[in-house]
């Protein structure tokens, strides 16, 4: 799954430049390791050598996201693998990838896959 929204993001090009920045590529990659999936993204852009504006400005020029929402995306596609393939409560997901809140981690997980994190458990869950 992770592999997939990395490809949709790098196919998406900058229609001036047509590439890439290798930083750009690397941070991706960075915010795709298992261990930044519950860190903030001030964290994971402090280890890049440009100020946190320029790497907000420059990764929604070149993928038309902005940094939050592609990392909501990538925390939420682990969320819902974790809830169906390990059975971990929605309390512990949301706690393990780093939402504020349950309710916060409920709300954007209804508004990306249209339902709740427990009817989604129910849908998907092997009998």
């Amino acid at each position: 799954m992770i592999a997939f929204l990395m490809e949709i993001v790098l196919k998406q090009k900058d229609e001036q430049t047509n590439f890439y920045p290798a930083w750009l590529n690397d941070l991706i990659l960075e915010i795709n390791k298992p261990e930044n999936l519950s860190a903030f993204p001030s964290d994971i852009v402090k280890k890049f050598p440009y100020s946190h504006q320029y790497i907000l400005r420059q990764f929604k020029r070149f993928t038309g996201k902005t940094l939050v929402s592609y990392l909501n995306t990538v925390k939420l596609a682990k969320a819902a693998e974790c809830l169906v393939t390990h059975q971990r409560s929605v309390l512990d997901v949301s706690l393990m990838l780093g939402f504020s809140s349950e309710s916060y981690f409920n709300h954007l997980f209804k508004k990306t896959y249209g339902v709740s994190p427990t009817k989604y458990i129910e849908t998907f869950s092997p009998k």
